[in-house]
């Protein structure tokens, strides 16, 4: 999605299916330029700096807003609610129905983004330091319970994925960050892990940017990361050696989407999505070597965001009208998910007790969301 991707950003924007067949596996090819282990993955202990160190658990008010039954016919997960019936921000939706994902107390903004299977959730939000300067933190979320996540000397705080450890991963930007006039992103960008208040922090080596997005109950990290050449690629993390993986039809043009990888599944199965040359996002799954495509008919862009044990995934993908919708694929099949009355569906999060993490479901563009009557 290059122009309407879900991303968060510090302070602003920074950050109808019919069933299918599997698509056709498209095979693939070994990265001949796979980087070594990683170095130093020293850990940075958030208690040797009392003025980062993450916040002690409280106790967050949580009011959920369970919402009236939506009709699950066919492959679309809809609604028949007027607007105003669902709040703004980051919902859960369970077994057909939405409700809303607590805010962080005093917050400008809260996104949360992944889920374990033990309920726990993370994400980002929004303050403003004292000087007036906006400020994003990551937080780790269990019903009522609110930690805080933080890397020491970080201007952006980004939690991206955890596992049923409470392992956290994420990305991290310091105050001497700059901004990529061609992609418009902050750099340079680190990845990190935080594990019960410690924080380890870690870049692939040779690259300009680091990305984490999820971690797996084996701790295996996936990711992106871009070269000195500025081209994007993929990569998987373990025991200290990086793996790096680029889809055969990604573009190796610097400052494009290369590829993504978004999610990992306790089998080592990857998704993700794969830019091509001509600046178009295409949605794929990676399983014992072999890239499938995933993108959901009618997708002009997609990308898939998470795969659970059951081989389930979700994602985002643009359509023609053009929306931000999100998908379920299980089995072959694809479920459209969309929430009323909102122009834009972000799905980032999936878990095995039926749990999808919605992220955003708004608007990413400033415009204005049609009336749930005239949507098609």
């Amino acid at each position: 999605m290059k122009d309407r991707s879900v991303r968060i950003v510090v302070g602003a924007a920074a950050a109808g299916i019919a069933a299918l067949a599997l698509p056709t596996p498209i095979a693939a090819t070994a990265s001949p330029d796979a980087p070594g282990p990683v170095p130093g993955l020293a850990p940075v202990d958030a208690a040797d700096n009392p003025a980062e160190a993450p916040a002690p658990e409280g106790r967050v008010r949580l009011e959920p807003r369970v919402l009236p039954e939506l009709e699950v016919a066919g492959q679309s997960v809809r609604g028949r609610l007027v607007p105003g019936d669902l709040p703004d921000g980051s919902l859960l939706l369970v077994r057909g129905r939405f409700r809303s994902l607590p805010d962080v107390p005093g917050a400008v903004e809260t996104t949360h983004l992944r889920n374990n299977n033990r309920g726990q959730t993370v994400g980002a939000y929004g303050e403003l330091d004292p000087d007036g300067a906006p400020r994003s933190r990551g937080f780790l979320m269990r019903g009522r319970d609110f930690t805080r996540i933080d890397v020491p000397g970080a201007l952006v705080t980004l939690p991206l994925g955890i596992n049923d450890r409470g392992q956290v991963v994420g990305s991290w930007v310091g105050r001497d960050a700059t901004v990529n006039p061609a992609t418009g992103e902050l750099n340079p960008g680190h990845g990190f892990v935080w594990d019960r208040g410690r924080v380890r922090t870690f870049d692939v080596p040779g690259a300009t940017n680091t990305a984490a997005y999820e971690i797996n109950n084996r701790g295996q990290i996936v990711g992106n990361y871009t070269d000195g050449n500025g081209v994007q690629h993929g990569y998987v993390l373990h025991d200290g050696k990086v793996t790096s993986i680029d889809h055969p039809r990604a573009s190796d043009t610097p400052n494009l989407t290369g590829t993504r990888v978004v999610g990992i599944d306790d089998r080592g199965r990857l998704v993700g999505g794969y830019g091509d040359d001509a600046g178009s996002i295409h949605a794929w799954a990676w399983t014992d070597g072999r890239f499938t495509d995933v993108t959901p008919p009618g997708g002009l862009q997609a990308e898939a965001s998470e795969i659970d044990n059951r081989g389930r995934i979700v994602g985002r993908y643009l359509d023609a009208t053009p929306k931000l919708r999100s998908f379920l694929l299980e089995r072959g099949r694809y479920t459209r998910i969309d929430v009323p009355g909102r122009c834009d569906t972000a799905a980032f999060g999936l878990n095995e007790r039926d749990q999808i993490v919605i992220a955003s479901a708004g608007t990413t563009d400033g415009t204005t969301c049609p009336s749930p009557r005239g949507e098609t």
